[in-house]
This record gives structure tokens, sequence and C-alpha cells, in this order.
């Protein structure tokens, strides 16, 4: 017997022969456009998130990305239309009515830098007066290239400095790269074992690693003992 899903109220459970309404198929298709395609177009960024790099061929290579909430992939050199000849192109990727189904894009070129509405912007090509490429940029300021996974990963580790004089400062470098090579590094998590140091994260806007700075404030030696934790999105 068909039962619904818990968050939607889809039916679900459906066996061979079981009568399914019109109105079961409608909400499905309804719950998925409204639900899975807002969230794309509102809340991720769309633009490439591999390959799509424009070529001196006058082409876009392949590639794939997100696209007006679409997920759309090439897996050959695809021709860009509408190009212009004696003038600086911008290309734009483009969904097309087969996108939500089969991942189609078109890759169009216009003098205006400012696209239609869902497109993403891939760069720019400059053509002589006969047609030939004399100039491509895939790294044009604002394109569409900032594409990463939403995955989480982590670094951590522990360390100890031994009988640190009094009154003396010691910088720690720590290198995670090879644990976590970050791109959007997080907050650091730094535990120092007891009371005697006056203690600062340095450099934690890099990647892959960071600085610990320690001055023993105590009267005699002491053992600089520390823990650290980092967690951030990664390639």
């Amino acid at each position: 017997m068909a039962t619904t899903t818990a968050i939607y109220g889809l039916p679900t459970g459906v066996v061979a022969d079981d009568f399914v309404e019109p109105s079961h198929q409608n909400k499905v298709a309804d719950t998925l456009d409204r639900v899975l395609g807002n969230f794309l177009k509102s809340i991720m960024a769309d633009g490439a998130a591999d390959g799509w790099n424009i070529t001196e061929a006058a082409q876009v290579g392949a590639g794939e990305g997100l696209i007006a909430g679409c997920w759309c992939k090439t897996i050959a050199a695809q021709d860009i239309s509408e190009l212009t000849n004696n003038a600086t192109n911008y290309v734009f990727g483009q969904a097309t009515s087969d996108s939500p189904a089969e991942g189609t894009v078109t890759f169009v070129a216009q003098l205006s830098p400012t696209g239609s509405t869902g497109a993403i912007f891939l760069g720019t090509i400059t053509l002589d007066a006969s047609g030939e490429v004399t100039e491509f940029d895939n790294e044009a300021v604002g394109v569409d290239r900032n594409l990463m996974r939403l995955e989480i990963g982590s670094a951590g580790g522990e360390g100890c400095v031994e009988a640190v004089p009094a009154g003396d400062s010691l910088t720690i470098p720590v290198d995670h790269a090879e644990t976590a090579d970050f791109v959007v590094p997080g907050a650091i998590n730094l535990q120092v074992a007891g009371e005697h140091f006056d203690y600062e994260v340095r450099q934690a806007y890099s990647a892959t690693g960071f600085q610990i700075a320690a001055t023993n404030t105590d009267d005699s030696p002491q053992d600089f003992s520390y823990t650290w934790t980092r967690h951030g999105l990664i390639h």
C-alpha cells in the first residue's frame, strides 16, 4: 500500500497495479521544481565547476557547472555562436529548454559585458577583422568560476616546546597542507595547557597553515604544550 514521505508528503511505496492519481505526479513535479529549483537558483552560486575554458579555436572546452538552477555538462568542445569580428566578445554559458533533464548548454558571445538572465560569464575572446582569434581570457574580471564543492575538511595537531626560559617568546609554524589545503580556511581552536603563557594565532588567513606566538610570563622555565583544530571548505 502506498504511503507518503515524511517531509513533503509525496506518494511513495507504490507497487505494480497501484492506482496513481494525476495529482500524485503533479505534486512530485511541482515540489521538485519549487524546492530544489528555487534552492539552486536562489542559494547556490551559478558558474563553472570544472573546465568550460575558452580556446584559441574560438570554442569552449568540455566542462560542467550550474546554470540557472540546472547542472549542465559537456564532454567535447563546442562552438561559440554570435561572435563579432574585429571586437572583444564576452562569452556566456546559457541554459536551454533541455538543460533541466539533459544538462545541455549553449555558449553565446556578445559585445556587452552584461549577459542575459541566468547566463554565466566565462571570459572574453578577441577577433581580428578576418575572424582570427588574437586573444582570449578565461580569468577576466567578473567571470563566474567561483563554484566549489561544499565539503568541509578538518585538520588538527599538538606539540610541546620544553623549558621555555622565563620571559622568552617563541613562534611556532604550523603546516597542515598535507592534511587539509583549505580553499576557505575556518577559525582555529587553540588550547594551551597551564597559565604560564600569553599566546595568539598569527597568519590565520593562510589556507595551508598558521603561526602560534607565545611568551612565557612566569619567572621560571615552563613547557609550552598546545593542541589545535581547524575546519574549512576544501578543494
